[in-house]
């Protein structure tokens, strides 16, 4: 039986809050200016994760309905290490008020000969299948509505026999209740928290899911994209994820499953511990990030359920998406660095002149009592992070 997969992308509208209270929301994504099925998750969007897990389970056709503002990746990416199913997704934008009979028509198309089933999929949380022979349990019921240990899932089966019963479905929005439950799914992520996002990251970590993260192992247990410059005093302890074009600055650590999706910088020092950076974040010097999820200058505490909206740009800040601005910015940042370095190497070399001639270079038996051997110095300072493994 051929089986197409028609997956929903339509943002939220502030459904379970306003913007300020985004710790419910997982931040911009469920607050109405992003659509869940964007959320890079280890590299790929939700969407594509989905498709990687329903590809494992003999689906063979992708159809993408989406209404979200931002648009997707190209199509061609969706197919990049997702198994031998037929063709390239086929992606449809539309908007917001055509939406759902973009979907209606779509489904109406998949459920003709010789088109045996549709799983309608609301691309706002993650959720396998199991093996390949996990559709041939529901395969003989007309429609079913797929459930996981947790509960109702927005997923559901539909043959050609129950072709009016998908349609009535969709023009509800998917708020039908009748269809039988079955259930089907052997791991569900819903997404509606920092603590949920942690959890999906973890299980990756730990094998538990069908995908892993995207880019190479440059060691064990450490995946980085392409274009990141990790600084050579930085430390990445494993397991961590390192996304697309990320810059982790000088002294800064990556440790404890932590995932920094792309476009994103570290600066100098900061300690990212169990923690997930949203795309396009800056996470500014000397702070420790942890068991949290950052991104849209907020910060959401996956461990105490809180979220903090961080106004100082020199803590938190938002990346341009568009490499034209970023160029500029790059750009304006060296041009005012190299003037100030040169004035610092001015003064410092005036300073250790002006040292020389204050002090003279030789050192007194009693400036040295502190370091020799049976004697004790005054004061002796030790400072310890308890991070990774240092």
């Amino acid at each position: 039986m051929e089986v197409t997969a028609l997956l929903l992308i339509e943002p939220e509208r502030n459904p379970r809050g306003s913007a300020a209270n985004l710790h419910s929301d997982l931040l911009s994504f469920c607050s109405g200016e992003r659509a869940m099925g964007n959320l890079h998750i280890m590299g790929h969007p939700l969407a594509h994760r989905l498709i990687e897990a329903l590809a494992l389970t003999g689906v063979h056709r992708f159809l993408i309905v989406s209404c979200a503002s931002e648009p997707g990746p190209p199509p061609a990416e969706y197919k990049d290490g997702l198994g031998n199913f037929r063709g390239v997704p086929q992606w449809l934008q539309s908007n917001q008020a055509e939406f759902w009979q973009t979907a209606e028509e779509q489904l109406a198309i998949a459920l003709e000969p010789p088109s045996g089933a549709v799983l309608v999929v609301r691309a706002n949380a993650y959720f396998e299948l199991g093996s390949a022979t996990a559709l041939a349990e529901f395969s003989a019921l007309p429609f079913v509505h797929l459930q996981d240990s947790a509960g109702d899932l927005e997923v559901f089966w539909a043959t050609a026999k129950a072709k009016a019963q998908g349609i009535d479905l969709l023009r509800a929005q998917m708020r039908q209740d009748s269809a039988p439950r079955m259930k089907a799914a052997t791991y569900g992520n819903r997404l509606r928290s920092a603590a949920d996002l942690r959890r999906l990251t973890a299980d990756a970590f730990n094998l538990r899911l069908a995908f892993r993260p995207t880019g190479r192992e440059i060691r064990p247990g450490v995946w980085a994209g392409e274009g990141t410059h990790i600084h050579r005093t930085a430390r990445i302890v494993a397991p961590a994820y390192i996304g697309d074009h990320t810059k982790i600055r000088a002294a800064a650590l990556i440790t404890r499953g932590s995932s920094i999706e792309h476009h994103c910088e570290v600066d100098c020092g900061t300690v990212v511990q169990a923690s997930n950076v949203l795309p396009f974040t800056y996470v500014g010097a000397g702070l420790e990030l942890l068991h949290s999820v950052a991104g849209a200058r907020h910060i959401a505490n996956a461990a105490k359920g809180r979220t903090t909206e961080i106004s100082d740009a020199k803590l938190l800040n938002e990346i341009s998406g568009a490499p034209a601005v970023r160029l500029m910015g790059s750009a304006g940042r060296l041009a005012s660095f190299l003037p100030t370095q040169m004035f610092r190497g001015i003064v410092d070399s005036f300073r250790k002149r002006l040292k020389a001639k204050a002090f003279p270079t030789e050192v007194s038996k009693s400036s040295m009592a502190g370091h020799l051997p049976g004697t004790v110095a005054s004061r002796t300072v030790t400072v310890a992070r308890d991070h990774g493994n240092e």
